[in-house]
């Protein structure tokens, strides 16, 4: 029984009052906390979870996001909403010691006006702080985030959000007003399936699909080859701006595949999924590494490489390795990483080369300025610069 472990739920019965409608509580343990990566910019990725009707997620910096600007190693953390609709919340954020003595107590207001719009703690506590034996429950760090609904202020006016992806989305398989027609072949019973889509549509949002269908009308099905229907049907629904319902532990290779080679900017999502539930091995990384150099995955690319840096000399004795001596770009990554990696053990200064900026940071830089986000750490690094 030593595998088990008690866990407190809360189970609602009947219909809670309002005040208890209006705050909710959630418990993020973070198992082997201590063997986080605390390299700064370095996140962590939850999972998504859902209040108010809203889906949430938070991202933990054990080491700091690169905005943070003092020496000493802190912890920041922020809330990221997820949903498209306007929202205000408070938002607190608990920690206590194995005595009850609370490390953390720390509060905040946002309104959070659109999807991936993140608000949080730049300077949470110190990452020492949390290091402590006693702050850790055999060696768990446990968050409570408290959220509560922030009650609009009599005399505003209420403002819809622009309805315009709603109304976008309304024309997704729309059949009467469509002027392609996809075809795909379903593995599962040998039939085939047809998604009606609008050119228009894909000549804005997806041009490689489009040029698929330059000459033909919704008479004369396009033919889409070596993708499920089921991972087409929400490469489609992406393309019209709706929000991708996928079992991405399953399924997020497919999603990269597909998206890579019609050019449709799902396959960031897909990646980021697929670099979460991606389990690195001695045995697998190079062919990981490998993949997302295919696929141009930068997210993987660096995921794969920072794994081989922690376990170097059992990788080298691997079979594998030797597949990578012939790729120059990723030998020469490698080799990049390893001395960044040597340099910010021998340098205290906060200079960063470009090979330590993290993917996910020159991503975020990148969107913040409304550039393109996709493309390898080069070219993400001149868009930046440029």
């Amino acid at each position: 029984m030593s595998d088990c472990f008690l866990r407190s739920v809360d189970v609602d019965v009947g219909v809670p009052p309002r005040t208890f409608q209006e705050h909710q509580s959630f418990k993020f343990h973070f198992y082997g906390f201590s063997s986080l990566d605390s390299t700064k910019g370095r996140k962590v990725v939850l999972p998504p979870f859902v209040c108010f009707n809203h889906e949430w997620q938070l991202d933990l910096y054990p080491g700091g996001n690169t905005s943070v600007k003092t020496k000493d190693g802190m912890t920041s953390l922020f809330l990221r909403h997820l949903s498209e609709n306007e929202i205000a919340v408070y938002s607190g954020i608990v920690a206590k010691s194995n005595e009850g003595e609370v490390i953390i107590v720390s509060q905040m207001s946002h309104t959070f006006s659109e999807p991936e719009q993140s608000w949080g703690w730049n300077i949470l506590i110190k990452h020492s702080i949390l290091l402590k034996p006693d702050n850790l429950n055999e060696g768990t760090l446990t968050l409570e985030l408290r959220m509560k609904l922030v009650e609009t202020k009599s005399g505003v006016n209420f403002i819809p959000t622009n309805p315009f992806g709603k109304h976008m989305l309304k024309l997704f398989l729309e059949e009467e007003s469509a002027d392609v027609l996809f075809e795909l072949s379903s593995d599962s019973n040998s039939s085939t399936v047809q998604y009606h889509a609008h050119r228009l549509v894909l000549e804005a949002c997806a041009p490689d699909l489009a040029r698929l269908c330059e000459g033909c009308d919704k008479s004369t099905p396009v033919a889409i080859p070596d993708v499920d229907p089921p991972v087409f049907l929400q490469l489609l629904k992406y393309v019209y701006g709706g929000k991708v319902t996928a079992d991405w532990a399953r399924d997020a290779k497919k999603f990269i595949d597909a998206a890579d080679k019609y050019d449709v900017g799902l396959k960031i999502e897909a990646e980021a999924w697929y670099v979460t539930y991606c389990n690195f091995t001695v045995d697998n990384v190079i062919e990981e590494l490998l993949y997302a150099d295919a696929k141009n995955c930068p997210l993987l690319r660096e995921a794969a490489i920072d794994f081989i840096l922690k376990n170097t000399m059992e990788v080298i004795q691997s079979d594998s390795f030797e597949n990578i001596l012939m790729t120059k770009t990723i030998t020469k990554e490698i080799m990049l990483a390893m001395a960044s990696a040597e340099q910010g053990n021998n340098d205290s200064s906060d200079k960063k080369t470009d090979e330590s900026v993290a993917i996910n940071d020159l991503r975020m830089a990148l969107y913040e300025k409304g550039l393109d986000i996709d493309g390898s750490r080069e070219v993400l690094t001149s868009r930046l610069e440029n």
